[in-house]
């Protein structure tokens, strides 16, 4: 959020090397590979139903991007999750540690998108795109395209805005958090220890 202080502190550090090029290819594939599986699931069981293919879009997400998300956190430490709840955290304390509850949030929005793409019908519309059948040529197919941009970022909303309500209630960060994940205000860089909040 723009402008927006963590009460303990310290920010959550974003990897410019890598967030840029994920929300462009990495997002956007995890999505249509979810939705790719979640359709060849439908059609051969058509009976299928809506939970039942947003389980299945989760499996895929978390055999993909929560795989790699734990994988690159934890051994290569580019990314960080500061401040969760420890009880409910894997390697809980450590500069690493990563929040199970992550294996719910994360992927929602994947799969959020992933059933957009899956409500398409016969006009070529998704669920979302209702009224533009009124439209034709550049402006619909920009319009099309608003629609889905908006779609994204409600859903990557919902995602952060969960998290950033989370970091007011949740345990204070890890003692040993290396110098490029913590904040300047605080942190083993300044040796002053970021406040719980």
């Amino acid at each position: 959020m723009p402008f927006w202080q963590n009460p303990s502190g310290a920010r959550l550090a974003e990897p410019l090397l890598i967030d840029p090029s994920s929300y462009f290819y990495m997002f956007t594939l995890t999505s249509v590979l979810a939705w790719v599986v979640m359709r060849w699931a439908r059609g051969r069981r058509p009976a299928l139903s809506i939970p039942a293919l947003v389980l299945i879009g989760f499996v895929v997400v978390w055999c993909t991007m929560s795989l790699l998300d734990i994988f690159g956190t934890r051994y290569f430490a580019f990314d960080a999750w500061p401040i969760t709840f420890r009880a409910v955290t894997l390697w809980a304390g450590q500069p690493y540690q990563f929040p199970i509850y992550e294996f719910i949030l994360f992927p929602t929005a994947f799969v959020a998108g992933a059933l957009v793409l899956l409500s398409t019908r016969s006009n070529g519309l998704t669920a979302i795109e209702s009224g533009l059948e009124h439209f034709s040529g550049f402006a619909r197919t920009a319009l099309r395209v608003l629609v889905f941009i908006g779609f994204c970022n409600l859903t990557n909303l919902l995602y952060t805005t969960a998290f950033g309500v989370h970091g007011l209630a949740a345990d204070g960060w890890p003692a040993n958090m290396p110098s490029w994940l913590a904040d300047e205000q605080c942190g083993p860089k300044t040796g002053i220890a970021c406040k719980t909040p």
